[in-house]
């Protein structure tokens, strides 16, 4: 079999992918993927096995983080599991696909976990400069935004948490947090290129440091007063910050 655009294939066997596939169709005549063949794709949400697959090696598709639709036309017996991040493991049988109560999606580049009552952003895998979150998110999960390219991300009323370095590294210049976020994790921001953000929440928790290496940020509008702010801001950054809080009752610099 010769090789394609997006995978190396030699007599049967697949040894390699194009990186950042969204979605592997792989083709009738591959019998075997072979070891890290897909590791490390983290953009990757969907394969189809081909029918003559007998064969995944260890390491298939390490890292595949995002991997939760699986077309299995094959003879293998690849069962579904929630790894600790997610897609497959490293022997390749398993798929983010039975997660219980639980359901993880791939909508719009967003990877969203439905567990109870909560809705959380994973992770965006899109490159849009302005991005609009749909209605009924509640947490924006850990690492969700990091290194992404958008400048502004609108986040519906419901999101009631930031997760751990959920813009960590980001490009996001605009965030305005609805009045329903109260938590906002340790380091959320960090190294981010974040210039304007608006918290509404005049009881907000900030965790430890989620302000550090944010060396753009200009203005923080909070809707509490200034001692209020200064209790949630004690231990938020512990360099990088320099700012002009607006406040219920003035502004301050920081």
């Amino acid at each position: 079999m010769q090789n394609t655009q997006e995978y190396r294939i030699t007599n049967g066997v697949l040894y390699a992918a194009k990186p950042h596939l969204r979605e592997a169709i792989i083709p009738e005549g591959v019998g075997t993927i072979a070891a890290g063949a897909f590791c490390d794709q983290d953009k990757l949400y969907r394969i189809t096995l081909p029918s003559t697959l007998q064969r995944i090696e260890a390491g298939a598709f390490r890292n595949c983080c995002y991997l939760v639709e699986i077309v299995n036309h094959s003879s293998l017996d690849v069962k579904p599991r929630w790894g600790q991040w997610g897609g497959l493991t490293d022997y390749a049988e398993s798929v983010v696909c039975d997660l219980g109560d639980s359901r993880l999606t791939v909508a719009d580049d967003l990877v969203l976990l439905s567990q109870n009552e909560c809705l959380t952003l994973v992770r965006y895998m899109g490159r849009k400069q302005t991005l609009a979150l749909p209605q009924g998110i509640t947490h924006i999960g850990d690492e969700a935004f990091a290194n992404t390219v958008c400048r502004e991300v609108l986040l519906p009323p419901s999101v009631q948490a930031i997760g751990h370095k959920a813009f960590y590294c980001a490009k996001i210049r605009r965030l305005a947090l609805p009045h329903a976020t109260a938590v906002v994790a340790p380091r959320a921001f960090d190294c981010s290129d974040i210039e304007h953000l608006s918290i509404a929440c005049d009881q907000v928790t900030l965790g430890t440091e989620c302000f550090d290496h944010t060396y753009e940020l200009t203005d923080v509008f909070f809707g509490g007063t200034i001692a209020q702010w200064q209790a949630a801001f004690d231990d938020a950054y512990t360099c990088g910050a320099s700012f002009t809080l607006h406040a219920s009752d003035g502004t301050a610099s920081y």
